[in-house]
């Protein structure tokens, strides 16, 4: 009945919540973030306000709490359902049944929003199944900005989906980065522990670290590989999942990432010099451990190299996805990983 009130053709996907799904109790709009990660936050709020989810036949607010077992409805207008395949270089690292890793280049957008229906890593991702002849339509696990490279995990049916969102909400998923910063941090490992929640900005969205309010907890930990009296590169491990979490704690302790307009990072690189360099969790299917890293792209191996020109390779390690790079990112790593 609910459908006829639109003018729009609508999509009806209609799920059970699963009683064992953790967390529950849960508010229904961070249920439908973790179901439909290819869909943004703008175009879920959109449902609840039109009306479009029904829970147990009846329509809720997005704060309404999910315990397990309700019947979900969701409306979806054609427009929204579609996302249009698109034959943009995909770099997979792995792939099997259940998921699939990829290399996410920089200065790609993570899905269609807005006016922007094409060009993403989800349209992408699309056009690899498509020319397949395969009809799986993967969801997104993990985010990453515009400008940040990386590895990222694809989930291709709910059981992977929801054993890999599990990881991720309790934190065990293990994620390290790259990422050049102005300056040089005062201590060579450093741990930041500053809650996060967003701040007014009039044109694009923005984190900032306070307490109260809606701030969440964030921890990073970091590592200074290399510096000199400009920049220094870093490995870094997230603790926590926070959006821009990486961008704000650097520039919060005074050395935000090179290229991150938004947080005040030298203007002197094309984007934030940050990259998802190494992915360490369980198969969420045969429970598998899996570990993962990506190579640097070309554009943060050109930054960094004039810096470490003179340190000799014959000093140091090299690590088969960096072999350009005089250090051996196994050291810091394992160092990470045992803390």
């Amino acid at each position: 009945m609910a459908q006829k009130d639109y003018s729009q053709q609508v999509h009806s996907i209609d799920f059970v919540v699963h009683p064992t799904y953790k967390p529950l109790p849960l508010r229904t709009d961070l249920y439908l973030t973790a179901r439909f990660p290819q869909r943004s936050r703008n175009q879920l709020q959109k449902l609840f306000k039109e009306k479009r989810v029904l829970v147990n036949g009846a329509t809720v607010s997005a704060s309404h709490k999910l315990r397990g077992g309700e019947e979900v409805q969701v409306l979806l207008p054609e427009d929204m359902e579609y996302i249009p395949p698109d034959a943009i270089d995909l770099s997979i690292l792995y792939e099997d049944e259940d998921i699939l890793v990829v290399n996410k280049a920089p200065n790609i957008m993570m899905h269609p929003a807005g006016a922007i229906l094409s060009g993403t890593l989800l349209n992408a991702i699309h056009h690899y199944y498509e020319k397949k002849g395969d009809p799986t339509r993967p969801g997104l696990l993990q985010r990453l900005d515009k400008h940040t490279s990386g590895l990222l995990v694809v989930a291709k049916n709910h059981q992977a989906h929801q054993g890999m969102q599990e990881q991720i909400t309790t934190h065990s998923l293990d994620k390290i980065y790259f990422a050049v910063c102005d300056g040089i941090p005062k201590e060579k490992e450093g741990f930041v522990e500053a809650p996060m929640g967003e701040v007014s900005h009039p044109f694009r969205k923005k984190m900032g670290v306070y307490e109260g309010g809606d701030s969440k907890e964030a921890k990073t930990q970091y590592v200074v590989l290399h510096s000199t009296n400009e920049m220094s590169l870093l490995g870094v491990k997230l603790h926590t999942g926070r959006q821009h979490q990486i961008r704000v704690h650097m520039a919060h302790i005074g050395h935000p990432l090179r290229g991150d307009d938004l947080y005040g990072g030298c203007p002197s690189f094309s984007r934030q010099a940050l990259h998802s360099y190494y992915l360490g969790f369980k198969h969420p299917c045969s429970g598998k451990e899996m570990n993962l890293n990506a190579p640097l792209p070309r554009d943060l191996q050109e930054l960094i190299r004039p810096s470490l020109e003179g340190l000799g390779s014959n000093k140091h390690k090299l690590d088969i996805h960096c072999i350009d790079q005089p250090w051996n990112p196994r050291i810091w790593l394992d160092s990470l990983h045992s803390s």
